[in-house]
């Protein structure tokens, strides 16, 4: 996979890091990249597949049903054709599995009944599709999982600063097999149509199983009783990944593998140390919040003009740092009402913000992160306006 395919299965890691932020009663403390490994499980299965009948098909299998005419003389006679046409006929619709023949008499299948009933050509079909499975519980993923590629090795390494490199969550479960029950079980479930198994598929056949890794941001938070908890982030949901993070909660080996995971340096130690990487002075620009969360408070100039070290859109957003990450911040409440109105004009790229109502959560969400009066939809339609931005404006007033 190239670095490029890589991109369209990951995000920046600040856009993980402000979701977590977000969440109330909960203290993000640091944050991992991992790859979950999953079972991508193909299957063969058949289906029934409705066409328009043909006229004589129909007529001879509702001659065979209705009126009880049920051989090939009986059918020309009844029809006024020769025998070697409804013969010709007949062998068709066996070969649909419509009727049977059994001592020169006729009778229609179960198929063959429902397709009359109906007044629709049934007929069995083969169909091929893979099924996703986690790798811990074989557990189904729902549908969501299945509009993003996913890697069968691990990602090229990423030179860009805020795309993380991924690495598989733990090698101790690559040799475990595939547990053949959890295709049947997902078979029997009311609501498997939910995980990309339709109902209309019937006996299903295991063809392959094969690895491949879902990244996943997993976010460790402290709750107010001060206990860990993990926070996932990943292209198969578009706000946290509950299917992860309930994983995270249930196996215990998968929070034991990240737990033992320890920090290099206190929070103060590796906040002056990255002050000083950077170029700034650390007992002017490193705060710690209230909620354990730790800011650097930059002048204007680190934000804006062409030799910009961080760039206009990143105030209030957060820095990553060997596995944790600070709060990037100004002083200045105009530019950071700047950077707002350039976040904002880029949310409308997102293809799920297509309504005003969720344009305008993602809006509240960001006005708080930057502390400043409240934008709204019309806000962004004067805005989008006074800059002429003719695509914005045309999104804007497409939203409902």
């Amino acid at each position: 996979m190239t670095s490029n395919e890589a991109r369209r299965i990951t995000f920046p890691v600040y856009r993980a890091l402000e979701r977590a932020n977000r969440v109330s009663d909960l203290r993000p403390k640091r944050y991992f990249t991992v790859l979950f490994p999953l079972w991508q499980v193909g299957i063969r299965a058949k289906f029934l597949d409705s066409q328009p009948y043909e006229v004589l098909d129909k007529f001879l299998e509702r001659a065979v049903t209705e009126c009880g005419i049920n051989t090939v003389d009986g059918l020309a006679t009844f029809f006024g054709l020769r025998p070697s046409v409804i013969r010709r006929l007949v062998a068709f619709l066996i070969k649909l599995g419509h009727i049977e023949m059994r001592g020169g008499e006729i009778t229609l299948t179960t198929i063959g009944s429902r397709s009359v009933a109906m007044s629709v050509r049934y007929t069995i079909k083969h169909i091929e599709q893979e099924l996703l499975f986690d790798s811990f519980t074989c557990s189904p993923l729902p549908k969501t999982y299945y509009s993003i590629p996913l890697p069968t090795e691990p990602l090229p390494p990423c030179e860009e600063t805020y795309r993380q490199n991924f690495r598989p969550l733990s090698a101790r479960f690559a040799g475990k097999p595939f547990q053949a029950k959890a295709l049947s079980e997902l078979a029997a479930q009311p609501d498997r149509d939910d995980f990309n198994l339709p109902k209309e598929f019937t006996d299903l056949t295991t063809t392959s199983v094969n690895t491949v890794y879902l990244p996943v941001y997993l976010v460790r938070a402290a709750n107010e009783d001060g206990a860990d908890t993990y926070l996932a982030f990943s292209r198969g949901a578009n706000d946290r990944d509950v299917f992860i993070e309930r994983l995270c909660a249930d196996v215990p080996s998968i929070k034991h593998t990240l737990d033992v995971e320890k920090t290099n340096d206190e929070p103060d130690i590796l906040w002056t140390k990255w002050a000083s990487k950077n170029g700034f002075e650390p007992a002017q620009v490193l705060s710690e919040l209230p909620n354990g969360v730790w800011r650097a408070t930059l002048p204007n100039d680190v934000f804006t003009g062409a030799a910009s070290k961080f760039g206009l859109p990143m105030i209030g957003s957060y820095r990553p740092f060997e596995q944790h990450f600070i709060q990037l911040w100004c002083n200045d409440a105009r530019l950071r009402r700047r950077a707002a109105e350039e976040r904002a004009l880029s949310f409308l790229k997102t293809p799920q913000l297509n309504t005003r109502a969720a344009l305008n959560e993602q809006l509240t969400y960001l006005c708080q992160q930057l502390e400043i009066d409240t934008l709204n939809a019309d806000d962004l339609c004067v805005i989008a306006r006074n800059r002429d931005e003719s695509q914005a404006i045309e999104i804007l007033d497409s939203l409902v």
